[in-house]
C-alpha cells in the first residue's frame, strides 16, 4: 500500500496525494498495530518484571508511531514525500521489532521442550522440528498415552495375576513379592485408572492410601483452590504429569528418605496449577542422590512435555519437589 501511494504522488494532483498519504499512512498504522499487538500477546504474563517492561516498550513504540503518522499525513507536498517516508521508517522498524519479541515468545516454549527431549546438541534440531510441526506434540503424547495404556492393562490382565497366585504360595520367596511390587510400580507410572477416571485429587488420594498400606511412611493429602470444588479444571496431559511426578517423588521418599511423613500440596488457580511432594527425610546430603538420579530426570522429562517447570530443595530436614505449569506459559491442547 505504501509503494503504491509513494509512487502515485508524484503525479497525482494536490487532492488525491492527500488521499494517497491518508491511504499510505493507514497501511502503516494497520501493520504496526497488528505487529505490535503480536509481540505483546507473545510476552505472557504481565506479572513478571521484564515482561511489564517490554509491554511498556512496544505501546510506547507504538504511540510513537501515531504520533509520527499524524504529523505525515497533513503534509502531503506533490513530488515531495519525504514526511511519509519518515513515517514509513519508523513503522517499519517498529514491525521488525515487534516481529522478533512475537517470533522468540512463538519459539521459546518449544525450544526449552526440544532441549529437555534431546541428550546432546545434535538431537537438539530434530527435536525442535518436532515441536514445530502444527499438530506433531499433539500425535506424540496421544501415541504415548494410548501404548502406556495398553501396557497398563496388558500388566494387569496377563501378568499381575499370576504373580499374586505365586506370591501368595507360602514357598514363595520375598524376591517374588518385591517384583510383584515393581510390576504393579511400573503399571501406576504407565497409567493409573483412578486417574482417568476420577481427575487428579482422587488419584492422588488414591496413591497417597496406597503408600501408606505397603509402607510405614505416612501421607497427607493437601488441597487449595478450586482443586477442591473442581477436580477435573486441568488439561489431560498436565494431570497426568502431575500424577506421574507425585508418584516417582513418592517412590524416592520410600526407597532413599528414611522419612516417617510425607504430604502432597496441591493448588488449582485458573490456568495455573502448583503441586509440591515434601518430605520429613535425610535430604540428598547424605548421599541419596546416587540413588534418585533417574527418578529425578524421569520428573524433569514428565514435567517439559507439558511445558511445565520442577524445582527440587534438600536440607537436613527433608526434601521438597515442586511442579508449577501456567497456561499462559505454555498452553497444553487436551486432545488427549
Amino acid at each position: 500500500v505504501v509503494g503504491v501511494a509513494r509512487d502515485w504522488i508524484p503525479v497525482a494532483g494536490a487532492e488525491l496525494s492527500s488521499w494517497l498519504v491518508l491511504v499510505a499512512e493507514g497501511g502503516l498504522l494497520g501493520a504496526a498495530s497488528i505487529s505490535g499487538a503480536y509481540g505483546v500477546r507473545a510476552l505472557g504474563s504481565p506479572r513478571s518484571q521484564w515482561g511489564a517492561v517490554l509491554r511498556r516498550g512496544v505501546l510506547g513504540g507504538w504511540l510513537a508511531v501515531v504520533a509520527v503518522a499524524i504529523w505525515a499525513a497533513p503534509m502531503p507536498l506533490v513530488g515531495d514525500p519525504s514526511p511519509l517516508r519518515v513515517s514509513g521508517r519508523l513503522a517499519a522498524a517498529f514491525v521488525a521489532i515487534t516481529g522478533l519479541i512475537g517470533l522468540w515468545g512463538d519459539l521459546a516454549a518449544p525450544l526449552r521442550r526440544a532441549r529437555a527431549r534431546s541428550r546432546n546438541i545434535f538431537e537438539l534440531p530434530r527435536a525442535l522440528i518436532e515441536e514445530l510441526l502444527p499438530g506433531a506434540e499433539d500425535m506424540r503424547r496421544r501415541l504415548r498415552d494410548e501404548e502406556r495404556a495398553q501396557l497398563a492393562a496388558d500388566l494387569h490382565a496377563r501378568v499381575l495375576p499370576d504373580l499374586r497366585r505365586a506370591a501368595g504360595d507360602a514357598s514363595a520367596g520375598s524376591d517374588l513379592r518385591q517384583t510383584l511390587e515393581d510390576v504393579e510400580q511400573l503399571m501406576h507410572a504407565r497409567q493409573s485408572v483412578v486417574l482417568e477416571e476420577y481427575g487428579l485429587v482422587a488419584a492422588l488420594e488414591w496413591l497417597a492410601e496406597r503408600t501408606q498400606g505397603r509402607t510405614p511412611l505416612v501421607v497427607d493429602v493437601e488441597l487449595d483452590g478450586s482443586a477442591v470444588d473442581d477436580p477435573e479444571s486441568l488439561p489431560k496431559p498436565v494431570a497426568r504429569a502431575a500424577f506421574r511426578i507425585a508418584l516417582l517423588a513418592l517412590d524416592n521418599v520410600v526407597r532413599h528418605a528414611e522419612a516417617t511423613r510425607a504430604a502432597m500440596r496441591l493448588k488449582i488457580d485458573p490456568g495455573q496449577m502448583s503441586l509440591s511432594i515434601v518430605d520429613d527425610g535425610r535430604g540428598f546430603h547424605a548421599g541419596a542422590t546416587r540413588g534418585t538420579g533417574r527418578g529425578l530426570r524421569d520428573m524433569r522429562g514428565a514435567a517439559a512435555e507439558v511445558g511445565a517447570a520442577i524445582r527440587t530443595t534438600s536440607s537436613e530436614r527433608g526434601t521438597e519437589v515442586q511442579l508449577t505449569w501456567s497456561v499462559a506459559a505454555d498452553p497444553v491442547n487436551d486432545s488427549a
